[in-house]
């Protein structure tokens, strides 16, 4: 092992020595002779001659070729010595057997992006319709998932009763996530993330079903090349309730480790894409539907990201129960708030016809229709306002519902919201 060119301070001449040695050298480190310090990672085995890993080499790790020509090595560059990396050591360092260490950012790293997209799998899952550069794009979780597109007319179930139609795509680019964690209140919703990726100019759009199943076969192999956060909680709320709030204070009280999607519009479509009482098809495949979108939505080729936070459309407020049917043990919330003040809020617009609330009017729901019912009303004598509160007190009903019976939802108060999530919910 030696220095081209010699770092500062090395002396050659009989044994060369450092004056005085850099930080962390050390003559024989363990398992590895004459290297740096801190020691290779586990599963590196020192008493082995060839000194090679007995199982899975860590992120970053290749085995240089041994100069046969062997067909699976010269496909991947692997008899190029410049191939032959992990992640780690010095500049300049090398060793004269056949592993060397080359650049990153230090032993038991788990290299850098670059590194890890030379990790690919030799043979990739089988995706229709999709160039293998897309396909690669995706898998590595280059691209994310920003929209899901269910045909009209065609339903949700699949033929083959195996979840659901395989005709519903999803749509990726390439979301610049700095962006949020820089500054979750300039970009607070997920439209204007997207909007403001420039990567996202250019999508890929694929059958949502068979690239799940692809990514989850390529995830068991390739954990080091994109992993999957587990949801660490969900926001749900009748709006104009300080949600936003929420999900902002998410991003900014860990921005490196936590991902947050604030109103996206996947898990939405997910949610309701059998209907309100799952009058389209069974309610499973609307869990089936949802758990894969999050799935999708969850893998991450950043290291540092640990976990990932969904802020839910108020409106998915009325199918908790098929969140609570994919995700029972994840932790949610419900955000409410006085419900003068939210109209107040909502019905603050130039024409009421444009308030959020009353959007519905001309095709009621029938979470609505039935509300209206059961008060002894009917929806032509409605105004405006009438069906501003109707649909606001469907949102709460449904929720409430969901509470009663839920060992891991909790209401939150817009009164008391700041020092309930300090105190309570965030920890």
């Amino acid at each position: 092992g030696q220095y081209m060119p010699p770092p500062p301070g090395y002396a050659g001449g009989d044994g060369g020595q450092y004056m005085p040695p850099p930080p962390g050298y050390g003559d024989n480190p363990p398992g590895y002779p004459g290297g740096y310090f801190p020691p290779p990672p586990r599963g590196y085995d020192a008493d082995n001659e060839e000194r090679d890993y007995p199982h899975r080499p860590p992120p970053g790790y290749f085995e240089r070729g041994d100069g046969e020509g062997d067909d699976d090595e010269e496909e991947f560059g692997r008899d190029d010595p410049s191939q032959s990396i992990y992640g780690a050591g010095q500049p300049g360092y090398g060793n004269k057997d056949k592993r060397d260490y080359r650049g990153g950012a230090g032993l038991g790293q788990h290299g850098n992006a670059a590194e890890k997209k030379q990790r690919n799998m030799q043979t990739l899952p089988k995706v229709d319709n999709i160039s293998e550069k897309d396909l690669r794009a995706i898998l590595s979780s280059e691209v994310h998932l920003v929209d899901i597109f269910i045909p009209p007319n065609e339903g949700v179930p699949s033929p083959s009763l195996d979840g659901y139609n395989e005709n519903i795509r999803g749509e990726f680019c390439t979301i610049d996530w700095s962006l949020h964690k820089k500054s979750p209140s300039t970009v607070p919703m997920f439209r204007d993330l997207v909007s403001k990726s420039p990567g996202c100019e250019h999508r890929i759009k694929v059958s949502l079903k068979q690239i799940t199943d692809a990514a989850r076969e390529y995830d068991m192999d390739n954990s080091a090349v994109a992993h999957t956060l587990e949801p660490s909680g969900f926001v749900f709320h009748e709006s104009r309730c300080g949600s936003t709030l929420v999900a902002n204070s998410l991003a900014a009280m860990n921005p490196s480790a936590h991902r947050v999607y604030s109103e996206s519009s996947p898990p939405l479509k997910a949610l309701t894409a059998c209907g309100e009482n799952s009058s389209r098809c069974p309610m499973s495949t609307a869990s089936q539907l949802f758990s894969d979108t999050v799935y999708m939505m969850s893998r991450s080729n950043d290291d540092a990201e640990s976990k990932v936070f969904f802020k839910i459309q108020s409106a998915g407020s009325k199918s908790i129960s098929v969140f609570s049917e994919a995700f029972p043990d994840t932790p949610w919330i419900f955000v409410y708030r006085e419900p003068n003040q939210v109209m107040m809020s909502q019905l603050d617009v130039p024409n009421i016809k444009q308030a959020n609330c009353v959007r519905g009017k001309k095709s009621p729901s029938a979470s609505i229709k039935h509300f209206v019912k059961r008060h002894g009303m009917k929806m032509r004598d409605l105004t405006d306002e009438d069906f501003c509160a109707v649909h606001l007190a469907t949102i709460c009903e449904g929720a409430t519902h969901e509470l009663d019976i839920s060992t891991t939802g909790r209401a939150v108060n817009y009164s008391n919201l700041i020092p309930t999530l300090v105190d309570s919910i965030f920890p």
